[in-house]
């Protein structure tokens, strides 16, 4: 186990069931592995992944079945979990109706 902010891409790493994703990657080697990807695009259904098939691993959602090793491409606010999370934080304009009510 490693911290999360050690992790840089380059990095081979290995996942298993239960295991959230902490950065954005591609599969290098997989068994029986099923990915939760709800967290990134709200369908309840796992997705199986695999080298051959569909080999994108993305941050922020959980193995649900299987193991897997993988190499890190984006990390942190490069990620497609850290760019959803900063479009989210920017700063709101005021509506017509809250610049009123200031």
């Amino acid at each position: 186990q490693i911290s999360i902010t050690e992790i840089v891409a380059g990095d081979i790493l290995c996942v298993e069931t239960g295991d959230e994703i902490p950065c954005d990657g591609i599969i290098v080697s997989a068994d029986g592995l099923q990915i939760d990807e709800s967290a990134l695009t709200g369908e309840p259904v796992e997705v199986d992944k695999n080298a051959d098939g569909d080999p994108f691993m993305l941050s922020g959602c959980t193995v649900s079945a299987g193991s897997a090793q993988f190499l890190a491409i984006a990390v942190g606010k490069r990620s497609q979990w850290g760019i959803i999370k900063s479009k989210l934080e920017k700063e709101q304009d005021q509506t017509p109706l809250q610049e009123k009510l200031d």
